[in-house]
């Protein structure tokens, strides 16, 4: 095989490990991906990513918990420890640059709630988490 070929290849295979790689950070571009991302930042207790998935009323709600309580990263971990976050594929209908996400957390004991996410995008285009309802069930 000809040098340029073991090259092609090499850059193909590249190529191939971006596109696996991307879904993690790309996922972010839609509602649900965002909703995603911030429960396995909750999950793991990684306050600063967590703080970068909120905006609007939300983020002025918990802005002083995420910056002030140094405990509250651990508390997530174990609070969410094996339970299981369930979002809903899409998002329902995007009106003025908001839409609303649904969501399920399944905890380990079988109990469960269920809500919406209000998420709204900014003018980059990013989406953030603005508002929430949680429905004990």
């Amino acid at each position: 095989m000809h040098r340029s070929s073991y090259l092609h290849i090499y850059i193909y295979l590249l190529a191939i490990a971006l596109v696996y790689t991307l879904p993690s950070s790309a996922m972010g571009q839609n509602p649900s991906g965002i909703v995603t991302q911030y429960f396995a930042a909750m999950q793991n207790g990684e306050v600063e990513l967590i703080k970068s998935y909120l905006g609007g009323r939300l983020l002025n709600k918990r802005i002083a918990l995420l910056e002030n309580n140094k405990q509250y990263g651990s508390f997530l971990r174990n609070l969410y420890e094996d339970a299981e976050f369930i979002v809903s594929d899409t998002a329902k209908d995007v009106y003025n640059n908001e839409t609303i996400v649904d969501f399920r957390i399944v905890y380990p004991n079988g109990t469960f709630n269920s809500g919406s996410l209000l998420i709204k995008r900014g003018s980059t285009g990013q989406w953030k988490i603005v508002d929430n309802i949680i429905r004990d069930e």
